[in-house]
C-alpha cells in the first residue's frame, strides 16, 4: 500500500483509498459501463403453463366449494355432516396437490 498525494487538497492519502478522505475528490475512475445499442432487450418467460395454473385454481375452487358445502350442512343438519363434502374438499386439494407436482415436473 502506497501513500499518494491527492491532487486536490494536497494531503496524503492510501492508493487503495476510493476517494480522499479531506476533500472527497474520487481517487480512481469508475469503471466505463459499455452500452450496446443494438442488443435485445431481455424478455422474462414464465415457465409455468396454463394448463397447470387452471388445475391449481379449480383445485382451490373445488376445495372452498366443499368446505362452503360442509359448513352449510353442518350449520342446518345439526351434528350430522354430509361425508360427501368432505371428499369434496379433498378432491380438490388432491388436485391442487397434482398439478403443483405436474409443473414442477414439467417446467423445473
Amino acid at each position: 500500500m502506497t501513500v499518494i498525494t491527492c491532487p486536490e487538497c494536497g494531503h496524503r492519502v492510501s492508493d487503495q483509498a476510493a476517494a480522499c478522505p479531506q476533500c472527497a475528490r474520487p481517487m480512481r475512475q469508475a469503471p466505463t459501463v459499455i452500452v450496446d445499442p443494438y442488443r435485445e432487450p431481455v424478455q422474462t418467460i414464465q415457465r409455468t403453463s396454463k394448463k397447470y395454473k387452471g388445475f391449481m385454481l379449480a383445485g382451490v375452487l373445488i376445495f372452498f366449494v366443499g368446505c362452503g358445502m360442509f359448513v352449510e350442512n353442518v350449520s342446518t343438519a345439526g351434528a350430522r355432516p354430509d361425508p360427501s363434502n368432505i371428499v369434496i374438499a379433498a378432491a380438490g386439494i388432491i388436485l391442487f396437490a397434482w398439478a403443483r407436482v405436474a409443473a414442477w415436473w414439467n417446467h423445473g
